[in-house]
Order: structure tokens, then sequence, then C-alpha cells
């Protein structure tokens, strides 16, 4: 029985689907663990061949659930402490579900070949016994070693710069002489012929590694011969040295971004993603449009009128004019404008998925959306819609107040809806915003929740814009299960179509709390939708609490999304053309598709964040599907039997997404991308809000890359280059930061101390390296406008807002290398990211110990100037050089000062500057103790290392 394969040993039982069912609904949290629910099948398989007994099984079943899920919990728990900087709890080894599943991958039968007692609860000294026993057998069976966690910044650079050597070597080597250089910490190229999927991929990297390395060859040419012709001290040698080989990894991923960049327009100018962008192409292509449309996507076009209508963002004239199809007129809102065009563009890219003839209901296949909730708000009520935007300012305006003023064309059009209940009183109050002054009939102000509600991210704006699927299966049911009955048909699209919503936080609210209060009216008035939670929570994270779930997922895909998303009715209505991409494509488990801010309006740091973010989205997942294989960041629409087979459930990390991306690819799997549909997401309000979810990313591109399945992913033969390099670049992001970080420092540094390095440096290479480096990154936006807005539009619109975007991302430069910082100590515990619309002012005080990281090193850099300046006499050329080194300091320590809340608008610029001059004089004076504090005793230190 051993030696038998489990998926062939599982075929052979006659009631396997009948046992299955059974241990998904008895193991909860474990679900998922695909080596232990295969060992379960056995042992039921066994116990069924002896006995014939279910109850026999369902107790097997319930005894190695309860033993495991406590298990399981305590080291969960002492994973997360080790992981968390306020423990400080030294990093060591932990039986956590990665280990959990290669116990029962290694080993046939774990709990009889260790004598388990899986009948009784284990002492702590028992449990301490087994782990040191898992560890110790794990580890002598397989290859692939554990975390490698905690790294020194040091160990971290040295390591990361031989991987890329020993990449570039190993690269070139096997594309010009067909030599496999192998490592023992490197990938393997493949020596089998590449798919047709992925030669392009493959072609991209061989350009993007051979114009780095020319590059940086020119660049070491020009250094070498200036070198030659001066004479230099070795400490100047030294710093050049050190410069240059920082400026090889910097200068790698540049020529790569460049060249996604220009795959991204050369893709879009090629399938004509956005062709029509400004009303007048709209006026000239409709009739065509219409013209070819066929008539589901005819039907798409009425969703989306009635859609729009129906919340507010078109009047009554726009309304009538749109179902006669009369398009002379230009649209007030802009976010209806660019649903139409879109529209109207998709017909213009048909060869990026098959969107010929209809779609019929047998062809349809069943779906689930899964949708996950933590802590965020349910539904904002009328009173709290009225409380101050900015807590600790009675003064600040409310909720609705900023709502009001930053759509004002769909607030008129909510007065139109409402206007034959008002009196003259109320309308007076609606057009000047002064809610508290009145009170409103129960009708009126439903009306205004639910305006406000779908304007800002809560649960029930999700709820309500994905049960619209509801009304696009019924109509597809009608045009194709003709002569059923209305009842009949709901039961038709029952089992096509399934809504969950999975909130953690449920089981936990007290009868009376008003978030119960909603989320259970709600339900009760939408029998359709699925509430559940988890009920077996072994690690509380997203995928944990998905594991309590995954029994209860009837559908054959299964498409995710977070509660701060948003499905717009016509583009809900052509995710059934994207199973034909499944059909076409067998090996295809994943799909993804854009993501499009919908709260971009609400003030200045959505507008920032949402239009850097959706073109991120596009450019990003539409790049990978062209060069590296297709990720999983983002929404997607994946197998569902892909997530037990492939593994998909991985509740330990925080690069979740990451690790799903490399199951897939080590499976074999194709990740595909479509353009075909587009899912709305809430951005974060505050910076702060923003700064707390991008703080995971670097945490998790660190926790991810050191994972036992990233490796095998690395190492594994099966998988194409085009996507280990992709992923790796994926990763690189955050450790390139650390060294463009590093080489201002050096180059502050070196002005400080008097070494003259631009010396030996042309100043336009200097200028021309430092621009390259800055805006690339950033580049892609440019071409989202361009899709979006036209060529002379979206450059104008570009240019117009590049001040402002740099100012406000390189507030989260210096927290990024904070971040990795402490992710190579290990500390990568997972922060939830709530879409809160209240905000917290601060004080100098608090905001500098909130950020005394990102103030420390911009102050550092700007005394290491004034330093060099005061101490060295330099020529005009050398301070021309420096500048932009000056400024990337400036803004990387400061900008975010300019995206917090603030008093009054009139003292805004006095306690800007105010703040400014106290966080540098306190920095410099931090910095200047720094090698005294351990001299002089700190209290609180000493109580937390207690």
């Amino acid at each position: 029985m051993t030696n038998q394969s489990p998926d062939k040993f599982v075929l052979k039982i006659p009631q396997a689907l009948l046992l299955r069912r059974i241990i998904n609904a008895e193991i909860g949290g474990l679900n998922g663990r695909k080596p232990f629910v295969l060992y379960l099948l056995r042992q039921a398989e066994k116990i069924m061949r002896e006995q014939g007994n279910i109850p026999a099984v369902v107790a097997m079943v319930r005894r190695q659930h309860r033993f495991w899920a406590a298990f399981l919990k305590k080291e969960l728990r002492k994973y997360d402490l080790m992981r968390n900087e306020e423990q400080g709890i030294p990093r060591q080894y932990a039986f956590v579900h990665y280990e959990f599943d290669d116990l029962f991958r290694l080993f046939s039968d774990p709990i009889k070949e260790f004598a388990i007692p899986v009948d009784r609860e284990i002492s702590e000294e028992e449990h301490v016994g087994l782990v040191s026993l898992f560890a110790r057998e794990i580890e002598r069976k397989r290859e692939i070693v554990w975390s490698k966690l905690p790294l020194s910044p040091f160990s971290f650079l040295s390591q990361s710069f031989m991987q890329l050597i020993n990449t570039l070597i190993s690269f070139l080597l096997y594309s010009l002489f067909g030599i496999r250089f192998r490592h023992r910490y490197h990938f393997d190229f493949r020596s089998v012929p590449l798919s047709a999927k992925d030669r392009p991929g493959m072609n991209f990297w061989s350009k993007a590694f051979g114009l780095g390395i020319i590059l940086n060859l020119v660049m070491g040419g020009v250094l070498y011969l200036r070198i030659q012709d001066m004479a230099i001290s070795p400490v100047v040698m030294g710093a050049v040295i050190i410069l240059h080989i920082f400026f090889i990894p910097i200068s790698l991923r540049s020529v790569i971004q460049l060249l996604r960049v220009m795959a991204a327009y050369r893709y879009s100018r090629r399938c004509k993603v956005g062709c029509i962008k400004t009303w007048k192409e709209v006026r000239q292509s409709f009739s065509d449009v219409w013209a070819r449309s066929s008539v589901w996507q005819k039907k798409c076009y009425e969703f989306m009128v009635r859609d729009m209508f129906a919340n507010q963002c078109i009047n009554k004239q726009e309304y009538e004019g749109l179902r006669q199809r009369k398009v002379d007129q230009l649209l007030v809102n802009d976010t209806a404008c660019y649903r139409l065009r879109r529209w109207m563009n998709k017909f213009y890219h048909l060869r990026t998925i098959p969107m010929n003839g209809a779609v019929h209901w047998e062809q349809i296949r069943s779906l689930t959306f899964l949708i996950f909730s933590l802590e965020e708000k349910f539904f904002y009520s009328y009173e709290e819609l009225q409380q101050p935007s900015v807590k600790t300012d009675l003064r600040s305006i409310s909720i609705l107040e900023r709502l009001r003023r930053a759509h004002g064309d769909e607030w008129q059009n909510l007065i139109d809806h409402v206007y034959p209940q008002l009196n003259a009183r109320e309308k007076k109050v609606f057009y000047c915003g002064n809610f508290k002054d009145i009170v409103f009939s129960p009708e009126v102000i439903c009306a205004v929740e639910h305006w406000a509600n779908m304007r800002i991210q809560s649960i029930y704006h999700t709820l309500e814009s994905v049960k619209g699927l509801y009304s696009i299966y019924k109509q597809m049911a009608r045009d194709s299960l003709t002569g059923l009955t209305e009842k009949e048909i709901e039961d038709q699209v029952k089992q096509k179509l399934q809504i969950i919503l999975l909130h953690d936080k449920y089981p936990r609210y007290e009868r009376s709390h008003k978030q119960k209060r909603d989320i259970d009216k709600y339900f009760a008035e939408n029998p359709g939708l699925e509430l559940a939670w988890p009920q077996d929570m072994i690690h509380p994270s997203k995928f944990g609490s998905f594991a309590n779930v995954l029994s209860r997922v009837r559908g054959e895909f299964l498409f995710t999304l977070d509660s701060d998303h948003d499905v717009p009715l016509e583009e809900a209505a052509n995710i059934p053309y994207l199973f034909r991409v499944f059909e076409e494509n067998p090996r295809c488990d994943a799909l993804g598709v854009r993501l499009c801010a919908f709260n971009e309006k609400y003030n200045a740091i959505t507008q920032l964040a949402s239009l850097s973010s959706n073109a991120w989205w596009i450019y990003d997942l539409r790049v990978k599907a062209l060069v590296g294989g297709g990720g999983v960041f983002g929404k997607m629409l994946v197998r569902t039997k892909a997530v037990f087979e492939k593994e998909l459930i991985q509740p330990d990390s925080v690069a979740e997404d990451m690790l799903t991306m490399t199951r897939l690819c080590f499976h074999g799997s194709e990740i595909h991308f479509s353009e075909l549909v587009e899912i709305g997401q809430g951005e974060d309000v505050s910076f702060y809000g923003l700064r707390k979810k991008l703080g995971r990313y670097p945490a998790g591109a660190i926790e991810s890359s050191t994972t036992k399945l990233y490796t095998e992913m690395l190492l594994s033969p099966a998988v194409p280059a085009c996507r280990k390099f992709e992923s790796l670049f994926m990763l690189s992001y955050y450790p390139v930061l650390f060294i463009i970080v590093l080489s201002h420092l050096l180059v502050l540094l070196c002005w400080a101390s008097g070494i003259r390095i631009f010396d030996l440096y042309p100043m336009p290479m200097v200028l021309l390296s430092y621009l390259m480096i800055s805006f690339i990154e950033g580049f892609y936006v440019w071409v989202h406008m361009h899709e979006k807005e036209g060529i002379i539009r979206g450059t104008k619109k570009y240019v117009a807002t590049l001040a402002r975007m740099m100012l406000f991302h390189s507030g989260y430069f210096y927290h990024y290398i904070e971040q990795l910082l402490k992710a190579l100590k290990g500390y990568a515990k997972f922060n939830i990211s709530e879409k809160n619309y209240e905000e917290t002012r601060w004080g100098w005080t608090l905001h500098y110990q909130e950020n005394k990281f990102t103030f420390i090193c911009g102050s550092l850099g700007i005394m290491l100037f004034f330093v060099g300046l005061i101490m060295h006499p330099y020529h005009w050329r050398h301070y021309l050089a420096l500048t932009p080194f000056l400024l990337s300091s400036f803004l990387w320590g400061f900008s975010l000062l300019f995206f917090i809340p603030r008093k009054t608008h009139f003292f805004c610029k006095i306690d800007i500057i105010g703040e400014i001059l106290f966080i540098i004089i306190r920095s410099c004076w931090d910095i200047l103790f720094y090698p005294f504090q351990w001299c002089v005793p700190d209290t609180a230190r000493q109580q937390r290392e207690k």
C-alpha cells in the first residue's frame, strides 16, 4: 500500500467522492492540505474495507483533525510571535503548514512510523519532542532547506550580488554555447525545446540581459579610461568601485523596466486596446461599433446604461439619450464616459479573447464568487456619514460632505431622484449640505445612505455590485432556456452561480452590535447570498479562513475578491466569455483581470494612488502574460480543483499572491491575463492607510523568497526560465531600492569627506543615469495615460502630474527600506489594511516617533551635504552633479509631511515649514547622540527586554 501513488490509489476507492466530502466537512482549517487529505483518504479506505463503517471513518477524521489542529495552532502562534517585532522572540524552527505538508508527503503513514498519540492531548514536553523529531526526520529526507531568516543586510547584499552574477554568467553560457552552469542555490535552464508561449519570454529576457550587460561594459570602459588618465588615491578608487558595483543591479533593472514599458506600449498599439479616447471618437465610431456588436453585446450596453442611471452616474436626459443610442451630447460624468468608451474599445481587441458568438447556457461553467472580509466596515449609516472625516477636529467636514463635493454631478442626479419627496427647506439643505439642521424621511435617508456607500469602500458596496451577476445569469438563462417559468430559471441560476461572504469577525459580534445588525438585515433581504465564517481558524490570515469555507464552494471556477472591490454590471456580463480561455488552454489554471480604482475622486490621496495603481495593474499583468508566463497579482479566475491539486492555500506567509504564482508555476500550470473584464478597487483615503498596506510588500517579498516553496520553483527544471526571471524581477524591486539608498548615502558621504568622485564621471553620464533611474520605474503611467487620453492629452497629463506623483510616492521610499530591514530580521507579521474613512491628526512629536527611520535618513543626507558645503570648496560642476542627490534626500525624507491632515489652510504652510525644521533638529540630535545611548540606562528599553 505504501508504495502506491496516492493519486492513483484514491481513484481505486469506490466511495472516493463520499469519503472526500466527509473529510472536507470535518477537517475545517486543514482543508487544502493535499498530502494530509490523501493520507486520510487512504486511512478511510482501509477502514471501509475492514469494517465498512462510515461512523468509524468520521471518528478517525475527527481524531486526526483535533490533534493536528491543536498542534499547528501552537506552532503557528509561536511562528507569528517570532514574526512580530513587538515580541522580540528569536527566530527558530516552527512546524508550520509547509512542514506539515512535507511530513505527510515524505512519509506514507507518519502516525504509525513516529508513534504519534493522536487519540489524546499531549503534554508540552511531548509537543517539543515531536517538533524536534519532525524537524530532524523531514530535513533528512528532503533537499530543500527551511527559511534562512534572519539575515544581516551585508549577507543579504552579498548573496544577492552572487546570485545576480551567477545568473548572468549561466545565462550567457547557456545562450551562446549551450553550456549548463549549475550551482547549488541557482536555478537551472531547461534543455528541452521551449513552448510557443515561452519562446517570446526567453527572447525578451535575452535582449534585456544583453542590453544590460552592454550598458555596464560601456560604463565600466569609460570609467577605466578616465582612471588611467588621472592619479587617484586608494580611498577614491574604493569608493568608485563600490559605486560601480551598486550600479550593476540598478542599471540592469532600469533596462528591463524600460523594455517592459516598450512591450506594454507595443501590445496596446498592436491589439488596439484603447482606440477610442475622446468623445469625438465616440461619436465617430459608435454607429460602426453598434452595427458590429452581437445581440449579447448590445444587451451588455443596456445593462451598463441602466446601471449608470440607477447609481446616479447619468441624469434622466442622458439616460434617455443613451437608450436611444444618441451620443451627440458629451456626458457630464467622467466615470460614465470611461465606461462607455471601455465598452466600445472592447471591440477593437477581439484577438485577445474569443468573443465571437453567443455563450449558451450549457457552456456556462458553475462559478463561485468568494468575498473575503476581516474587520472592514459593512455599512455606513446616515449618522456615521455625518461624523467629521478627521478625528480630534470637530470643524472637519463630514464624510458625506466630502463625497458631495467630490461627486457634484452625481449628487445633483441624486437630488433629481428624490426631488418629489422633498419640501422647500429640505431642498435647500440638499444643495448647501448642512444636514444636521433637519430630519429627513426614512426613504430619503435610505437613498442618501445607498448613494454614499456606493462611492466609498464598504462590504455593502461589494455585495451590491456582485449580486448584479444574478440578473446577468437570469438573462442568459431566459435567452437559452425558453419555456421555463421564473422559478425554474432561478433554480437553474442557483446551480450555476454562488456568492459567499466570508466574514472572519462575524461570530465575535454581540447581538446588539450595529455591524451584526446591518449584516443580518442585508442577508435577510438577499436570501440568494451566503454568509460564512471560519469555524476552525488555525491561522489568523485570509487563506487560513479560506480553508474553512473550501468545502462549501460549489463552483467549478472560483473568483476571489476582497471587501474593497467592485464589479460593474457590464464587466460582469463578459465573465462567461472567460471560460473559453480555459477550454482552449487545458493547462491554464488561473486567469488574471484588470483592476481600476473606483473612489479616485474622493481626495488628493486617492487621486494620486489610483493614477499609479490603475496603470500598474494593467501594465504589469499584461507584461507578465507577454514575457513572464503570467502572474496572479490582483484578482483572478481560477479552477477550483487547482486550489486543492496545486496546493494554493498558503496561510503562513504575507505574500500569498506570490506563493500562489509559485505553486502554479511549479506544477506546470499556465497563467493567462484578459483585458475583457475590469474589476473596481477601493484605494486607501489617507497617507498612513496606504502606508500600512504598502509596508506589507517588502516583508512579503523577503519572506516568500526564502521559503521552501519558492526555492523548489527556482530549482525545478520543469519551470521555464522566463517565469523564474519574471518572479525574481518582481522581488528585486525592494533590494534594488536598498542599493539605491546606499549609493545615495555613499555619494553624500564622499562629498562630506572631500572625496571628489565626480571628477571621474562625465557630467552628462551622471545626470542621464540619475534621470533614467528616477523616471523609468514610473514611466508605465505614461502608457496608461496614452491609452486613456491619447498621445497628446495623455502626455500633457503625465507631465502635469509628474511633480505631484514624485512628491507623493517619495514619501514611502524610506518606509520600504525600513520594512525590508525588519523583514531580514524575520519580522513579517500580517497586518490588516482597512479602508477607514476617518483620519487622526497627530502632533509633531508623535509624528516624529512614528516615522523616525524616515526622518533620520532624510536628515542624514541633508546634514552630509551641508558638512561638505562648509568644510570643502568645490567646483560648480560638483554642485550641479550633487543637486539631484540632495533633492532625493529631501523628497524621500520629508515629502510625506505634505500629505497629512493639517489644522487650517491658512497656517498650513507655516505648520509644514515648522515641522520640517523641528524634525531636522531632532533627527540631528538623535544621530549625534546615538553612539552614547547604550551608555545611558533606558528604562523603557529594559522593560521591553524583560
